[in-house]
């Protein structure tokens, strides 16, 4: 019978779920370009803030 060339101490690796693995964060980098490019195209329509997001990003004067 043919032994494991694995060894004593090293980790056993799962291919499947690290390949799943790295494919998730390939997809979810894409997913943030493409929203990002997205917001450079003409016609994309981005919602308007509301008063209340206005008045929190303008409002500087101390109390």
């Amino acid at each position: 019978m043919a032994q494991q060339a694995t060894g004593e101490g090293s980790p056993s690796v799962n291919p499947v779920g690290a390949g799943l693995a790295l494919q998730s964060a390939g997809l979810a980098l894409l997913l943030v370009e493409a929203r990002a490019l997205a917001t450079l195209l003409p016609g994309h329509w981005t919602p308007y803030p509301t008063e209340a997001e206005t008045e929190a990003d303008h409002d500087t004067l101390p109390l």
